[in-house]
This record gives C-alpha cells, structure tokens and sequence, in this order.
C-alpha cells in the first residue's frame, strides 16, 4: 500500500482484455469478443441513438449529455467561429468503483484482485 497518490497509466486494449477474460473463464476469444462487440454496440444504440440511459449495478451507468454551442476566438486568424451543439456519452462510476485516499478501488468486483490477474 503505497501512502503517496500516484496515477499509474496502465491501459488494456480489447484484444488483450478478450485475451485475459478468454483465459480466465476457458471461453474461446472469438466468443468473448463477439459478447464485448455486442455490449459496445448496445450501449451506443440504447444511449446515444434512442437517449436512454445503461446501468451496470456495481459498475457505472452510460448516459447522453448534451455540449452548449459556443462562439470562441481562432487563434491563428482572430476571427470569431461558432460550434454547434453536440451530444455525447457520458460514464459515471458507481460508488463502489471510488477510490480511497491511497489511491486505491475501495471494493472489487470480482472478489478481490486475484480475479484481476492475467492469467
């Protein structure tokens, strides 16, 4: 347990995430990558084109939020330019995703961090 806040930057990618869930449940990549495939499609459609809202109990929920047009400076040219209004999805993390004061996920999901091992 470290006492100073550090962020480690310590990024998975799909493949090796359908990798990791592939070796650790004994499903075949290609399934686990067809589920992944499919969460990803489902959340898109059902928040951003029909502007409903995903919750995933002890995770996070994924909603639409909605960006303001804004009128700002270029700041090569000087000139004023105009955004439009966008939407985009917003994830929020369930509490029980919050970090403690050292930094740390206050509860696993998945029993604790020897889940979370590479196989």
């Amino acid at each position: 347990m470290s006492h100073g806040k550090s962020k480690v930057d310590e990024r998975i990618s799909k493949n090796q995430m359908v990798k990791m869930i592939g070796n650790q449940t004994g499903i075949k990549q290609q399934d686990v990558r067809r589920v992944i495939n499919q969460l990803c499609h489902l959340v898109i459609r059902s928040v951003a084109v029909n502007g409903g809202k995903v919750v995933l109990h002890g995770f996070g929920t994924f909603s639409q939020r909605s960006r303001s047009g804004r009128s700002y400076r270029h700041p090569t040219s000087g000139q004023t330019c105009h955004s439009e209004p966008s939407q985009y999805i917003y994830f929020e993390q369930s509490r029980s995703l919050a970090h403690n004061e050292d930094g740390e996920i206050r509860n696993y999901l998945f029993h604790g961090d020897e889940d979370m091992k590479e196989s």
